[in-house]
């Protein structure tokens, strides 16, 4: 999970970033680009949640927090 939210943050950059060029290069796909850039920011943001789960239950199992070091690790 720790692993995998880095690379969901990095995807929706990337797809915000197309969105907007698409959005600039077209002005006619705003409204539609708008909820799409709001769907891609929910789906980032559920994956932020699923971190913070993840890191919970280690604390819970283990009684130890997370580490910096152990979240770049993935273990």
């Amino acid at each position: 999970v720790w692993k995998q939210d880095d690379t969901v943050d990095d995807l929706y950059k990337q797809f915000f970033g197309q969105i907007q060029a698409e959005m600039e290069a077209d002005p006619a796909k705003i409204a539609t680009g708008i909820h799409l850039v709001f769907m891609a920011k929910n789906f980032e943001r559920i994956a932020d949640y699923a971190t913070n789960l993840a890191k919970t239950v280690h604390y819970v199992a283990t009684g130890a927090p997370a580490s910096k070091a152990m979240l770049k690790e993935g273990k």
